[in-house]
């Protein structure tokens, strides 16, 4: 699909979804529920029509970050079960009613304040607790088990509360090194142990869930009753490690579109800071894209982009909206398609982030709203998103 309004779109293929969804289901079998993670705008693929195609594929249950999340689902028309991740202020607690979603407890502080504004307004609110076992950012602290299941089954015996999950998240399963397998079974072990505390004290759970991508693919045996996949829905990796285990299709490409060649002489500067200089006479291919469209300003100099089946260096540093490409020896003019990464180049986003020192995680959340986002199914555009021309 050659120009998006003349200038920069990404491609999200949902067959490539699809194929990653099917791989994910014949890893965990029948008896494991799947839950989509589709915070962050579905890692930057477009949260309302990739959930609708999740939905509509198979998967039991989305993962969102905050309540702002849950409602884009429930407005898009996402009708199954939808975990918040994250806080939501105690205040909102008519809103988590309304749009009949779960809500994680952070701590019995937090449990008490859910509870509270529920009895307010007549409600129950459903819930999963938070295990902190080793990541240290929320959830009841799991070190001294004893304490830890006082306080979550204080908190699951509150009134306005229906508690049916627990949870916890790891911190290195994707690090298949001495420290990262210790780390993660340390993290599983406390888990385990405060589940087998809780039970004796005859509180169970229907959804019990610690894996990620990562742990899915590498601790089996600590898949519990669902796992919380979000980087390989879209085809991206959670480890380097990851090839022999599973068969992924990325889902996303950035393209752009030719806006400008010209020729420029010997010794002539492109681009902020004169960082590059030309080294003869070349044509250069300007494109309008730039690192606020979450294309990183680090790449410049560094990465290459796909034009005509060619490799080509991205010169000079990126600016706020346009980059230069050298396109010298080549057939180039306006409106050519050009591929930053994914679809039929040879770029990866993971080659990409290495390049900038990040990880694809963060290079897909990047990509800003003001790339519009198109939907292909089957080889052809079935829908698309200009963000910039919603209201």
């Amino acid at each position: 699909m050659a120009n998006f309004l003349h200038r920069s779109w990404v491609e999200i293929d949902l067959d490539n979804i699809e194929h990653n969804v099917s791989q994910i289901r014949s890893l965990i079998g029948d008896d494991v529920e799947l839950m989509a993670c589709v915070k962050a705008d579905a890692y930057g693929h477009g949260s309302g029509i990739v959930s609708l195609y999740l939905e509509r594929v198979g998967v039991d249950s989305f993962g969102v970050s905050n309540i702002n999340e849950a409602e884009v689902l429930r407005k898009a028309g996402i009708k199954k079960p939808i975990l918040i991740l994250g806080f939501t202020p105690p205040e909102l607690a008519g809103l988590l009613t309304r749009l009949d979603v779960t809500q994680t407890i952070l701590n019995l502080s937090y449990a008490k304040q859910l509870s509270k504004e529920a009895q307010k307004i007549g409600a129950t609110i459903k819930t999963n607790i938070k295990v902190d076992t080793g990541m240290s950012r929320i959830g009841f602290l799991a070190h001294d088990t004893n304490n830890a299941a006082n306080q979550i089954l204080e908190a699951c015996e509150l009134p306005g509360l229906r508690t049916d999950g627990i949870f916890t998240h790891f911190a290195v399963a994707d690090e298949l090194t001495p420290f990262g397998k210790q780390y993660t079974e340390n993290q599983h072990a406390q888990f385990a142990q405060l589940l087998s505390r809780l039970s004796q004290q005859g509180v169970g759970f229907k959804s019990v869930h610690c894996c990620n991508s990562a742990g899915t693919l590498f601790y089996p045996e600590m898949r519990n009753t669902l796992v919380r996949i979000g980087i390989m829905i879209y085809g991206l990796p959670p480890s380097e490690m990851v090839s022999h285990k599973i068969n992924l299709k990325p889902a996303m490409s950035l393209k752009s579109a030719v806006s400008l060649v010209k020729e420029l002489p010997n010794d002539t500067s492109i681009s902020y800071g004169c960082r590059y200089t030309t080294d003869g006479v070349r044509q250069i291919a300007t494109l309008p894209l730039g690192y606020a469209d979450g294309y990183p300003r680090c790449l410049g100099d560094k990465a290459r982009a796909y034009i005509h089946g060619t490799l080509v260096p991205i010169v000079g540093t990126i600016c706020m909206d346009q980059l230069m490409i050298d396109v010298t020896g080549l057939d180039v003019k306006q409106d050519d398609e050009v591929t930053m990464f994914g679809g039929d180049s040879p770029i990866g986003l993971q080659n990409l982030a290495g390049l900038a020192g990040t990880i694809c995680y963060e290079l897909c959340c990047g990509i800003s709203r003001r790339i519009p986002r198109v939907y292909i199914k089957d080889k052809k555009v079935l829908d698309a998103i200009d963000y910039s021309m919603l209201v």
